[in-house]
């Protein structure tokens, strides 16, 4: 169950966007956007409720990236920042029914859907898209992040490289 839509304006924006209320009140949403004039891409997604199992707590994660036309330089290396990642969970853990779609496919989940509520466990986390400078990313970019997860510790690396194409 579920809203999505996309919006192709051409030469001004394009973007998509979701909604859904799932079972025991859990509202999703999540919007991607490109302003295409400026070259730059926004994202945001947003899941909170409070499902009976963790009542009267909260469960809430919420994530944001924004990506730039042109990148911070990193000094002298060829390479700069083209954008940033965040996200944090509250009351909420990894969905752990299945440990390869876990480990291999939490990358590729919408944002929204990456967590489940489960009360007293948090996450918090940071990432950078990367990419060279001379060629706006061209030759080589690479979106990472890492996430804590405690009081049950778990560290979570995911790194996406692309090769010889314009970036995601």
């Amino acid at each position: 169950r579920g809203l999505s839509a996309k919006v192709d304006i051409p030469a001004a924006l394009k973007g998509e966007g979701r909604l859904k209320i799932e079972d025991g009140g859990i509202i999703k949403a999540g919007i991607d956007v490109t302003v295409i004039p400026l070259q730059i891409r926004a994202a945001a997604a947003l899941a909170v409720g409070s499902p009976p199992e963790i009542a009267p707590a909260v469960f809430m994660n919420l994530y944001a990236r924004v990506q730039f036309p042109g990148g911070i330089p990193l000094g002298p290396l060829p390479l700069a920042i083209h954008g940033f990642i965040g996200q944090t969970v509250i009351n909420g853990t990894r969905d752990t029914t299945d440990i390869v779609t876990r480990e291999i496919g939490w990358w590729r989940k919408n944002p929204e859907d990456k967590y489940e509520p489960m009360r007293g466990q948090h996450a918090l986390g940071l990432g950078v898209v990367l990419g060279t400078l001379p060629d706006a990313s061209f030759s080589l970019s690479a979106v990472g992040m890492v996430v804590v997860a405690f009081p049950d510790p778990e560290v979570i690396l995911g790194v996406e490289v692309n090769l010889l194409s314009l970036p995601d």
